[in-house]
């Protein structure tokens, strides 16, 4: 993820659809605004193991809280 500040930050998640993930919350809690952040980019990367990407980044279009 990256925020509108342009810091970075990673998180885990789990597909639970064909075109949906699911992420905890607090990955995107802004907490020196004590806010949800407002994001730039969102990728999601499925299966990633160590550098290897077998599905590739996928690009984040919606994102819910």
């Amino acid at each position: 993820m990256k925020f509108n500040n342009d810091t970075t930050s990673w998180g885990s998640g789990t597909l639970i659809g064909p075109n949906i993930f699911l992420t905890a919350a607090h990955n995107l809690y802004d907490y020196d605004k004590k806010v949800y952040a407002e994001l730039k980019t969102m990728q999601f990367l499925p299966a990633l193991n160590g550098q290897i990407l077998p599905f590739g980044v996928v690009e984040v279009e919606k994102y819910f809280v």
